[in-house]
Formats: structure tokens, C-alpha cells, sequence
């Protein structure tokens, strides 16, 4: 069985209550790393998940403060293109 994300929504849509134009809430996932920062965008009702869109970022610099700039960017793109009302960041372990 394949699941759809409904209505077909593009990466806008998001309503000034918080909640996509079909009640759901988006949600962006980031998985850290010096390397490559992996990231996916969902959307969510709190029983069904809807994946909208992952990917990664191969990060850029010569020294930690630039490779934290670069992921500062890149996110920052990220997330005015597909404005998420939350986010979740993998914790290292």
C-alpha cells in the first residue's frame, strides 16, 4: 500500500494558525553531523505521518565555525521554503 501526501499541498500553504491548510502539522527532522546533515520534512496529525520531502547537506568549511555557518544556511533555506511549525534534532549519543 502507498500512502500519498493529501491534497497535494507544495512546500507553502501553511496557515497563520500554526496548521497546513489541511489541519496538519509540519514538521522538520535534522540529523546533525560534521560531514553531512541529513534532514526530512512530515506532516503530521499525531496518528498518521505524511512524508513530504529528506535530504542532505554536505557541509562546507575549513574549521567547526564555518561548517556551523554552512548548516546555519543550508537549514535556513530549508525551512523558508517549506515552513515547518516544528523541529526535531537527533541527539548524538
Amino acid at each position: 500500500m502507498s500512502i500519498q501526501r493529501p491534497n497535494g499541498l507544495s512546500s507553502k500553504g501553511i496557515r497563520s494558525n500554526g496548521l497546513s491548510s489541511n489541519g496538519l502539522i509540519r514538521v522538520l527532522g535534522v540529523d546533525p553531523g560534521s560531514v553531512i546533515t541529513g534532514y526530512g520534512l512530515i506532516e503530521s496529525d499525531g496518528a498518521r505521518s505524511f512524508h513530504l520531502t529528506h535530504g542532505h547537506i554536505r557541509v562546507k568549511g575549513e574549521n567547526f565555525p564555518e561548517k556551523l555557518g554552512h548548516i546555519h544556511a543550508a537549514l535556513g533555506d530549508i525551512i523558508n521554503e517549506w515552513q515547518p511549525q516544528e523541529a526535531a534534532i537527533e541527539q548524538d549519543l
